[in-house]
C-alpha cells in the first residue's frame, strides 16, 4: 500500500528490518509486510530469528482482528495492550506506541501509569520522548 506520495506505508523500524502496510491480493485483506535488512540476508541465524519474529507478529496482529476494541469493549482493549507489549518486545517501537496511544484514548482503559513507568516490558521504550510523552499523559496530578 502506497501514501498519497506513492511511497510505501512504513508502520515501523526493528533491528532486523522494516514492517511496511500491505494488502495480500489473493486473501483481499489488509496484511503487514515485514522486509529484512540486507545486512542480515546471508546470515542463516539472523533469517530464522527475523522469521520467527514476523510468525510471532502475524499472530499477534491476528489477535486484534478477532477481537477488536470496536467490537469488544471489554477484551479488546486488554489485548491491545499485550499487543503493543509484544511490539515493544520485538523492537517495533513505532507499533507499540502507535496501540499505546490509542489506548490512551479509552476512558479507564488498560494503561496505568504504574505499570507502564516500571514493567519491564517496557524498557525497550523508555529511551523514546513519545513514551515519556505517553507517561508525562498519565501521570497523577496533584
Amino acid at each position: 500500500m502506497l501514501d498519497q506520495d506513492g511511497k510505501p506505508i512504513e508502520l515501523g523500524r526493528g533491528a532486523m528490518g522494516i514492517t511496511y502496510k500491505a494488502f495480500d491480493i489473493d486473501l483481499r485483506f489488509p496484511v503487514t509486510l515485514k522486509v529484512i535488512s540486507e545486512k542480515y540476508v546471508g546470515d542463516e541465524s539472523a533469517r530464522l530469528r527475523f522469521l520467527r519474529e514476523a510468525r510471532a507478529a502475524t499472530k499477534v496482529r491476528r489477535a486484534m482482528e478477532l477481537r477488536p476494541i470496536s467490537e469488544d469493549a471489554v477484551d479488546g482493549p486488554f489485548i491491545a495492550y499485550y499487543v503493543a507489549m509484544v511490539y515493544a518486545l520485538a523492537n517495533q517501537p513505532d507499533v507499540a506506541l502507535e496501540q499505546l496511544n490509542s489506548l490512551l484514548k479509552i476512558p479507564g482503559g488498560e494503561l496505568n501509569y504504574g505499570d507502564l513507568k516500571t514493567a519491564p516490558a517496557w524498557d525497550p521504550l523508555r529511551k523514546d520522548p513519545r513514551f515519556d510523552k505517553l507517561l508525562a499523559e498519565l501521570a497523577p496530578r496533584d
